[in-house]
This record gives structure tokens, C-alpha cells and sequence, in this order.
């Protein structure tokens, strides 16, 4: 719980998504990428554990369905 509050909530998370929706640019996603993968790396194995199950369970079911199709 305590990752996915560091890593999904969060300005950057936040202003970043609203930043790339509006104007295209993921720049500010990019940096937050980087950032998490320093967080990430520092904290103990259960919890990136955690992270990725979760991950695993919203994230890449949506890219799956959000798909466009021709």
C-alpha cells in the first residue's frame, strides 16, 4: 500500500497526466519514470513485489482493452 501511494499519487503522477491529455507532451512522465525506478530500486523486495502485482492487475489490463482497433 505505502508504494502505491509513493509511486501512483502524487503531483507529478497527477500534473503529468494532465500535461501529456492536454498538450502531448510527456516529458514530465518521463522525468517520474526515472524518479520511480530510483524509489523503486531503494525500497525492500516485498514491496516492489507488491507494486508490480498491482501493476500487473490494472495497468496492463487496460492498455490491453484501451487498444485501438482498425
Amino acid at each position: 500500500m505505502n508504494v502505491s501511494l509513493i509511486i501512483c499519487v502524487g503531483a507529478m503522477a497527477i500534473v503529468g497526466a494532465i500535461k501529456d491529455g492536454m498538450t502531448g507532451d510527456y516529458s514530465l512522465l518521463a522525468v517520474k519514470a526515472l524518479l520511480d525506478l530510483i524509489i523503486v530500486m531503494v525500497l525492500p523486495p516485498p514491496m516492489v513485489r507488491g507494486l508490480l502485482i498491482k501493476q500487473g492487475m490494472i495497468d496492463i489490463p487496460y492498455k490491453i482493452i484501451s487498444r485501438p482497433t482498425f
